[in-house]
């Protein structure tokens, strides 16, 4: 019998399902979803059919949360135990946290073969606080699904880059641009060593688009898609074409200090290694000509990043999806996670 894994990532414009299974030792795109709105109606009936097709009665859950409650720390401890390391951040929880100890749910993972030195260990400490993760479990209940684990939209994209296999002496940037947030997480040796939410997304730039053009947010929207950062459209004048790409890049302006000095951060930190590579996924990422502008300004190599393309999938759903693969780097990591589970 295969095993599934079901990833649902509930974002600020749309929601992604990715279902996975495993036969013996290989991994299987069974299927995909994606419906506008944030509410589950939008997107049951869509998961039903799914369900129904593989002849599953129900669907174990991996979701994930983002942005200003939920925060991802790195912090180096003596060699020791999972549950030694949980006791030292609990007790010291506001040197870890920006939030009271009784107010998030708190994990942790040691991050081994991650900098390592004679004597210690690199721990990763996520905290998410509890309000956004009763969230994500009453819009589960909504849907009749069972909740299997809840991550971080960060980690969850490092979750799926790990099986492309890339491999780098330097470090590697993976942008995730949704519709309210962008997530960033750099991988070094194939871990993540920063990880952050920033306030910037698809949504800012329709919304600064309608404003600098004076259009209804359903155009503005439309310009945003068919135009992006492209000089050329066919059946769009010159002048609007201008001021789209200006009204664009006046928000990546903005988006662009906040990943330079994450970047800087990151690189100033013991070891910190330059960004060879970056890898974009996420709506947003899938502008015309973002690639070419991000790789200009940033000075590195940048790939929108395709994460169906490793996986073994029905000709259907890859003619189906394959124009917008990026959505799904969210939905498909925690389908994989899911997958750890079963």
């Amino acid at each position: 019998m295969p095993e599934f894994g079901f990833g649902l990532d509930i974002g600020a414009y749309s929601i992604k399902f990715a279902c996975l299974k495993r036969v013996k030792k290989e991994v299987q795109l069974v299927d995909l979803a994606l419906e506008k709105g944030t509410e589950p109606a939008n997107i049951k009936s869509d998961i039903d059919r799914i369900l129904q097709a593989n002849k599953l009665k129900e669907a174990e859950m991996v979701c994930s949360v983002a942005g200003p409650s939920v925060v991802v720390r790195y912090a180096d401890f003596p060699d020791m135990s999972e549950n030694e390391v949980m006791g030292a951040v609990t007790l010291e929880s506001e040197r870890f946290l920006p939030f009271r100890l009784e107010d998030v749910n708190l994990d942790l993972q040691i991050l081994r073969g991650a900098r390592e030195t004679k004597g210690k260990m690199q721990v990763m400490i996520v905290a998410a606080r509890k309000e956004i993760i009763k969230k994500r479990l009453d819009f589960l209940e909504a849907g009749a699904w069972t909740p299997l684990a809840i991550d971080v939209d960060a980690l969850s994209i490092a979750n799926c880059f790990e099986r492309e296999g890339v491999t780098s002496a330097n470090a590697i940037a993976l942008l995730n641009m949704g519709a309210a947030f962008t997530n960033l997480c750099i991988i070094e040796e194939n871990l993540p060593c920063f990880t952050r939410d920033i306030p910037v997304g698809g949504n800012t730039i329709t919304s600064h688009i309608q404003k600098r053009i004076g259009v209804p947010p359903e155009e503005a929207e439309e310009l945003k898609i068919n135009i992006g950062l492209a000089t050329e459209t066919e059946g769009i004048d010159k002048e609007k074409i201008t001021k789209v790409n200006d009204a664009i890049r006046e928000i990546l302006e903005v988006f662009l200090k906040e990943i330079r000095y994450s970047f800087d951060f990151h690189q100033s930190q013991a070891k910190g290694k330059i960004i060879e590579k970056i890898y974009v996924s996420g709506g947003t990422g899938i502008l015309k000509n973002i690639d070419k502008f991000l790789s200009a300004e940033l000075g590195a190599p940048v790939e929108i990043w395709n994460p169906l393309r490793i996986l073994p999938s029905p000709k259907e759903v890859i003619d189906k999806w394959q124009a917008v693969s990026p959505v799904f780097a969210v939905s498909l990591g925690l389908a994989y996670k899911g997958l750890e589970y079963a």
